[in-house]
C-alpha cells in the first residue's frame, strides 16, 4: 500500500508540473551575463544594512558600499505621479516622520520627509538619524550613485514594472541587477519587457524545484532565473537541503539566503555551496569572511551562463 501511495503522489506531482517543467526546459536562463564579485558567500545588504543604519536610503548605500558589501538589496515603488521610490513598506509611517499610503502621495510630499526619523539601536532611547537630511531616495538616484556596484532590486506593487525596466536600461545597469518580487505577475512581466535583466525565482517556481527534488526529480526543473532567494528554513523544514543545492548548482543557479542577521547560522551557511547570503548586519558577514578567508571581498569578474 506504502508504494502504491508514493506512485500515485508522484503521478500527481508530475501531472500538475508538467506546464510548469516544459517551459522551464525550453527557456534559458534569461540573462547571459551579470557582473558578480567572485568570492561566494557574497555579502548583500538587505535594504542596505537596515540593523546598521535607516533602511532603504542613500545614507544606507553609501555606507554599505565604504564597508565593502558585495551587492546591495532594496525594494521600489510608485508614486501618485509616478515617480519611482525606494521603500520597503506601502506606508510612510513606519520609517520616517510623515503618514499615508505611497500610492496617494506626490514626490514632492516624499520630499521633505525625514527618512532617518525611526531608526534606533537601543529600543527607542535614542534616535541619532533624526535631523539629519536623510531622505526617501528615487531609483534613478541610486542606479545612478552606484554604477558599477551589483543590486537585488524587488518591485513591490503590479503596474511599474516598464518604468523599472526603463531605469535599468537609461543607467546601462542590465548586466549588474538581479529583479526579483514576491508578485508572481508582477515578475513575468518583468521578464517579458525586460528579458535581459537576470531575475530571481519566483515562489512558485521555489516550491516546484523544492517538490522535485525531495522526490529527486530536480533535474527536470529549470526557472527562467539566474538565482534563488530563499530562507534556509520555511515552516520548520529546511529549504537549503544539500540536495537541493546540488540541483541548482547543476542548473547554474546561485542560491542567496535571506535574512540571515545571527553569526552562528552565518557561519553555518558559509560552509555550504551557496552564493550569497542576505543580511540586515553585512559588517558581521564582513568580519566573518574576513576571520574564515582571510580575504577580501570586494573583488569582482564577469560571471557567464
Amino acid at each position: 500500500m506504502k508504494r502504491l501511495a508514493t506512485i500515485v503522489i508522484l503521478l500527481l506531482i508530475s501531472l500538475y508540473l508538467i506546464p510548469f517543467t516544459i517551459t522551464a526546459l525550453s527557456a534559458p536562463p534569461n540573462a547571459p551575463t551579470i557582473t558578480q564579485p567572485q568570492d561566494s558567500p557574497l555579502v548583500i545588504a538587505h535594504r542596505g544594512g537596515r540593523g546598521l543604519w535607516p533602511e532603504n536610503t542613500l545614507f544606507a548605500f553609501n555606507n554599505a558600499v565604504k564597508l565593502g558589501v558585495d551587492m546591495l538589496e532594496m525594494d521600489v515603488r510608485s508614486t501618485a505621479d509616478g515617480t519611482l521610490v525606494i521603500m520597503h513598506d506601502p506606508k510612510v509611517d513606519r520609517t520616517t516622520n510623515g503618514q499615508g499610503n505611497i500610492k496617494d502621495l506626490l514626490w514632492t510630499d516624499l520630499q521633505h520627509l525625514d527618512a532617518g526619523y525611526s531608526w534606533t539601536s537601543d529600543k527607542g532611547q535614542t534616535y541619532p538619524f533624526r535631523g539629519k537630511g536623510i531622505t526617501i531616495p528615487t531609483l534613478t538616484s541610486v542606479l545612478s550613485s552606484f554604477p558599477l556596484k551589483p543590486m537585488v532590486i524587488e518591485i513591490k506593487e503590479v503596474g511599474i514594472e516598464q518604468k523599472v525596466c526603463n531605469a535599468i536600461r537609461k543607467y546601462n545597469m542590465q548586466h549588474n541587477v538581479i529583479v526579483g518580487s514576491f508578485i508572481e505577475t508582477s515578475l513575468y512581466t518583468f521578464r517579458e519587457i525586460c528579458p535581459e535583466v537576470a531575475t530571481s525565482a519566483s515562489h512558485i517556481e521555489v516550491r516546484n524545484m523544492v517538490i522535485l527534488d525531495t522526490f529527486g526529480l530536480g533535474h527536470l526543473y529549470r526557472p527562467p532565473a539566474i538565482a534563488l532567494q530563499i530562507p534556509e528554513y520555511h515552516d520548520e523544514r529546511l529549504i537549503t537541503s544539500p540536495s537541493l543545492l546540488a540541483t541548482a548548482s547543476q542548473h547554474q543557479l546561485w542560491v542567496q539566503v535571506w535574512t540571515v542577521n545571527d553569526t552562528a547560522q552565518m557561519q553555518r551557511l558559509m560552509k555550504q555551496d551557496i552564493n550569497g547570503i542576505i543580511t540586515d548586519y553585512p559588517d558581521r558577514l564582513i568580519n566573518l569572511k574576513q576571520q574564515l578567508f582571510k580575504q577580501p571581498t570586494q573583488a569582482s569578474n564577469e560571471y557567464s551562463h
